[in-house]
């Protein structure tokens, strides 16, 4: 019996550290917040838990119904990271961003192996997670992966109506200028009435003046010799009256 329990607690440690050791994928910031259309950046970490690590293969998902990734970038430093692009190794589909490189001499302090960029299609709630199926090689080509990973919980926000846009007090006053200048329908008749008799008595000077010019033409048109006829004729009327008169006797 002792040493039945005794097995028992040596597999428990041995249990025990090898869970402890564990490495894993840890993404950044853990929580993210922005509006419908904008864009953002996950960081993808990985976690040796004290090992060394020389390949790995991060993957990372999330609900294509509202976030959409648009690019990956590996994080620069010295030594580099070496995309391995075989299929399988290396893709961008919906949902799902994998990636793999391999780290010369290894590393055994948390590294950031690139960065993702999304951009937020729905508004809602949105989990980024690293996938349990990430791989991490050690010296032996040992996954050093197990159990969850990390994730970011990313808040989409319904954008913000514009707000209507407020008249001027320019195009006001432009408003109150027009309806100022705009004539209404009783001033409008009250001057058509005045033009009209304005336009009838100027028409009936007009033809007073023509008929005086007419009459006058008439008078002054008469031919000399007719005047002199006229004047002998008044004459020798004049005369014969003078003498037919009745005289008076003294």
């Amino acid at each position: 019996m002792h040493h039945i329990l005794t097995a028992f607690i040596a597999l428990g440690v041995i249990s025990t550290a090898s869970v402890a050791s564990a490495s894993s994928i840890l993404l950044s910031p853990t929580t993210v917040a922005v509006t419908k259309g904008e864009t953002f950046s996950v960081t993808v970490n990985v976690e040796p838990a004290g090992m060394k690590l020389y390949t790995v293969k991060g993957i990372v998902t999330y609900p294509a119904d509202m976030l959409e990734a648009t690019s990956f970038a590996f994080a620069q430093g010295t030594p580099m990271w070496v995309p391995l692009s075989q299929a399988g190794y290396d893709s961008m589909t919906p949902g799902n961003v994998t990636k793999t490189a391999g780290f010369p001499g290894g590393f055994t302090t948390v590294k950031a192996l690139g960065t993702i960029t999304f951009r937020a299609k729905e508004s809602g709630t949105a989990i980024i997670a690293a996938s349990p199926t990430s791989i991490a090689y050690d010296a032996q080509s040992k996954n050093t992966i197990s159990g969850t990973q990390g994730s970011s919980a990313v808040t989409v926000a319904a954008p913000v109506p514009a707000p209507a846009p407020t008249p001027t007090a320019q195009t006001q006053t432009q408003g109150q200028v027009v309806a100022q200048t705009t004539p209404r329908p009783s001033q409008t008749a009250g001057v058509a009435a005045t033009e009209e008799t304005e336009a009838t008595t100027t028409e009936a000077a007009t033809e007073e003046a023509q008929d005086s010019q007419i009459a006058a033409a008439g008078l002054l048109g008469v031919p000399w010799y007719l005047w002199l006829i006229l004047v002998a004729l008044l004459g020798a009327a004049g005369a014969r009256w003078y003498w037919t008169r009745p005289r008076q006797t003294f």
